[in-house]
Order: structure tokens, then sequence, then C-alpha cells
């Protein structure tokens, strides 16, 4: 929590004082991501502990796949991906976090 007021200065020399003003700092929560068995082959399985929307991105940053979980966690098909290295990325209201995924 924290407070300010602003002080402006004319040419002058005249000044003039904000009303005061209260901050509340929010802290974003942080999302834990699993994401197993990495690397895969038909199924990669991505747990969370909160409600987030989870990107499957490939290396060109295109969104393959996307799903909003609810409860539990989610599982993505990857039997008829292209083969390579992707990225899973969660994002929860003002946060965003990345695991490196690879299909084999």
């Amino acid at each position: 929590m924290a407070y300010y007021r602003l002080v402006s200065v004319a040419l002058d020399g005249s000044t003039k004082t904000s009303e005061l003003v209260f901050v509340e700092q929010v802290l974003a929560q942080a999302v834990e991501i699993s994401a197993f068995p990495n690397p895969s082959t038909d199924v990669l399985n991505v747990q969370l502990d909160l409600e987030a929307t989870i990107q499957f991105i490939d290396l060109l940053g295109r969104v393959v796949v996307e799903q909003v979980k609810q409860d539990g966690g989610v599982q993505f098909q990857t039997v008829s991906m292209p083969k390579g290295i992707y990225f899973i990325r969660t994002i929860a209201g003002a946060t965003s976090e990345s695991r490196q995924v690879v299909l084999k």
C-alpha cells in the first residue's frame, strides 16, 4: 500500500499540489505448469493449479492449439502433430508462463 501526491512547479516559481492518492499494489499469482511426459510421443498432459488459457505454440510463434482449463488438467493429442520443439504457454489474468516441450 502506498500514497503519493504530485507537486508541480511553474516557470514563475509558483507550485500546485495534487490531492493525496492511495495506490494498492496487486501482485500477480504465479502460474505453476506441469507438462508430462516430456518428451512426448502421442499425448501431452498439462496440469495447472488455477484457471488459465493454455496455448500450444510452434517455433514460428504460431498457436497450434488453444484451450481454456477449468479444473484439473488438459490433455493434448500430439500423435498427428509434426515432431519437434514446442512451447506450452499459460495465460492467467496478467500472468503468463511458458515451458518447452518436445514431440518425438
